[in-house]
């Protein structure tokens, strides 16, 4: 219903990204507004002026009224979906590009329609149908790879391109690309969980569930090697089925970046806007197929038309930690920075280099060992998974 008051609360909301705080602490905060009749302006900012939160004046600090609107309607506010929902109406710069991504959608539908003898439905006025005529599946992967470029841009930073690796590590054909190493680098040993697999079980599941090429899919991941892996899976699959993707800068949302990783106000405000046009989208399947993590649990619970979900139980971002610190201990040991026009070549001990080992496929066995420097062609594995 109208409402014919607004409540303001000024606080520091989001300390964990935006889909934690969805459920942990906007729709809460928001709740007592709610059933007090009024509008709630949620206002964040750095109380306490904390210095990793970051500030508002150059975007590191994230502010959700940046990106949606104060709601214009009263809601139940024990009702968590109907909040967040209400919380997460986005304003013009992201709606933009919401409204170009469910128009890709259309698109991809009314081919398939189209394919299948149907004919595309329009609304009176010749206006497009505000729901298209086939199922989305959405897909997210959470890596950590955002967080490992807030931790340790540095030694990432320096191994440069890893270009001296991409015949090793990229294979077998996807129209004119090859699939990227993401497939098995993003992975999580202790659950036998990698990317490849859960992709191949989530045509197979999608298949079942829609019809084969009867669907299309929104991929959304804080690694764009994970992004393009899959659309490429798609294709040397000899699938039909459209993947759409929101390309863009991706980034944590929460907190200061490294120092040494520097962005405008628009970047980090970019990034911002990026993480709640993957939530919309997410939230718009019809099947939802995500790692755990708070983010795709916030646009499950936007959705309100009843959708289906598959949380994989997975943490490819632990691994990826483990790797990170042992590349952060060799910068800062030797900063190891060669010559400019050479490549770094991280000083692994046999002990850091068994750890690494643990965490590749096959261990000891993967190609990377089998370099004259094992310890560079192992990170850049990890790299080119990401990046």
């Amino acid at each position: 219903k109208k409402a014919d008051c607004t409540e303001k609360i000024v606080d520091h909301f989001s300390h964990h990204g935006i889909g934690n705080a969805l459920i942990t602490t906007y729709s809460k905060r928001a709740a007592g507004i709610f059933d007090r009749g009024c509008k709630p302006k949620l206002v964040d900012e750095n109380v306490k002026n904390v210095n990793k939160f970051g500030k508002s004046e150059d975007g590191t600090l994230f502010q959700l009224l940046s990106h949606v609107k104060v709601p214009e309607h009263v809601v139940n506010g024990s009702d968590m979906k109907c909040s967040i929902y209400t919380l997460t109406q986005p304003r013009k710069e992201a709606r933009i590009i919401i409204d170009k991504l469910k128009d890709e959608w259309r698109d991809a539908s009314d081919e398939i329609l189209v394919k299948a003898g149907g004919m595309p439905q329009e609304r009176k006025g010749g206006d497009r149908s505000p729901v298209p005529a086939r199922p989305l599946v959405g897909v997210h992967i959470r890596t950590g790879w955002a967080d490992e470029t807030n931790r340790r841009f540095k030694g990432w930073d320096a191994l440069g391109t890893c270009a001296d690796y991409l015949d090793v590590y990229f294979s077998g054909t996807a129209g004119n690309r090859r699939l990227g190493p993401a497939g098995r680098g993003v992975r999580d040993g202790k659950n036998n969980l990698s990317l490849e697999l859960l992709i191949a079980d989530t045509v197979a599941a999608s298949d079942e569930a829609f019809g084969e090429n009867n669907y299309v899919v929104y991929v959304a991941s804080d690694a764009p090697a994970v992004k393009r892996y899959i659309k490429d899976f798609y294709a040397s699959e000899g699938s039909k089925v459209h993947v759409i993707l929101h390309e863009g800068i991706m980034g944590h949302n929460a907190g200061k970046l490294s120092d040494k990783l520097q962005r405008t106000k628009e970047e980090n405000l970019e990034v911002g806007r990026n993480s709640i046009v993957d939530l919309i989208m997410l939230s718009e399947a019809t099947l939802l197929v995500h790692l755990s993590s708070k983010f795709p649990a916030a646009a499950s619970y936007r959705n309100q038309c009843g959708q289906r979900t598959v949380n994989l139980q997975g943490h490819p971002r632990h691994g990826l930690a483990d790797v990170g610190s042992v590349l952060e201990r060799a910068f800062d040991r030797d900063s190891g920075l060669e010559p400019i026009g050479k490549d770094w070549v991280p000083n692994l001990d046999e002990k850091a280099l068994n750890k690494l080992a643990e965490l590749l496929p096959k261990g000891r066995l993967h190609e990377c060992f089998e370099d004259v420097t094992p310890s560079r062609s192992c990170m850049c594995f990890f790299k080119l998974s990401h990046v």
